[in-house]
């Protein structure tokens, strides 16, 4: 579940908005990608 925030994000959300944004693709479906990444990684 994701809170929409119309303040400054915290870094690792803002960091997914930038790539969001730049690519063209909704915020959501970057951030489970991104969150899915993370934790194969550890």
């Amino acid at each position: 579940m994701v809170v929409r925030m119309g303040i400054v994000p915290n870094a690792p959300d803002g960091l997914v908005h930038a790539v969001a944004e730049s690519a063209g693709r909704c915020f959501d479906s970057v951030k489970v990608i991104f969150d899915s990444d993370h934790v194969a990684a550890s």
